[in-house]
C-alpha cells in the first residue's frame, strides 16, 4: 500500500465515505512517516496507525469527516497539526510521552472537538493547539506541571486556547504521597 496512492483515490471520489483499517501483513514496507499522507481527505471517517509509524505531522489535516481519532502508537514521536482542521473530530485521541514534546497546531479548528483525554508532561510547546475549538469543554489528565510554565517563554503557549469559549474542565492530576 501507498499513503499517497490511498489519499490521491479518496480525493478523486469525496462522495465515498470510508474507514480504512491497514493490517502490518498486507504492507509491502513499513512507511513511518505519515506526514500529510490524508491530507484533505474529506472522505475518511476512520483509520488506524501501525506500530512503526513514527511522525503523523498533518496526516489528517483538513480531514472535515474524520469522526474518530485513532489510537496514536507509541512509536509515533511527532504530532504538529496531525488534526488541524478535522471540523467533525468530537473526541480527541490520548497522547502517549514522546521524544519530540510538541503539539503545536494539534487540535487546530477542530470545531467539533468536546474532550481531550490527556496532555502528557513532556510537552514543550503547544502553540495553537487548541485554537478554534469552540466546542472544548474539557481536557483530562493536563499533566504538564506548574513550574513547567515559567520555562515556557509565551511564545511556545502562543494562542493555545484561543476561541475555546467553552473550555471549563482542566483536570490536574494530584500526585499521591
Amino acid at each position: 500500500y501507498s499513503p499517497n496512492s490511498i489519499q490521491y483515490a479518496l480525493i478523486q471520489h469525496p462522495q465515498i465515505y470510508v474507514k480504512l483499517i491497514f493490517s502490518e501483513q498486507l504492507c509491502d514496507e513499513k512507511v513511518t512517516d505519515l506526514k500529510f499522507s490524508f491530507a484533505n481527505c474529506t472522505s475518511l471517517v476512520g483509520t488506524n496507525i501501525l506500530n512503526f509509524v513514527t511522525s503523523t505531522i498533518g496526516t489528517f489535516h483538513g480531514c472535515s469527516n474524520l469522526l474518530e481519532a485513532p489510537v496514536i502508537p507509541e512509536s509515533v514521536k511527532y504530532l504538529n497539526g496531525m488534526f488541524e482542521g478535522c471540523s467533525s473530530l468530537a473526541h480527541g485521541a490520548k497522547i502517549h510521552d514522546f521524544t519530540d514534546g510538541d503539539i503545536d497546531s494539534l487540535y487546530k479548528g477542530c470545531l467539533s472537538l468536546v474532550d481531550v483525554p490527556n496532555i502528557p508532561n513532556n510537552i514543550t510547546s503547544m502553540k495553537k493547539a487548541f485554537e478554534g475549538c469552540t466546542n472544548l469543554t474539557t481536557i483530562s489528565n493536563f499533566n504538564i506541571p506548574f513550574s513547567k510554565f515559567s520555562l515556557f517563554d509565551n511564545s511556545q503557549i502562543e494562542n493555545a486556547f484561543k476561541d475555546c469559549g467553552k473550555l471549563t474542565t482542566i483536570e490536574i492530576p494530584v500526585k499521591k504521597v
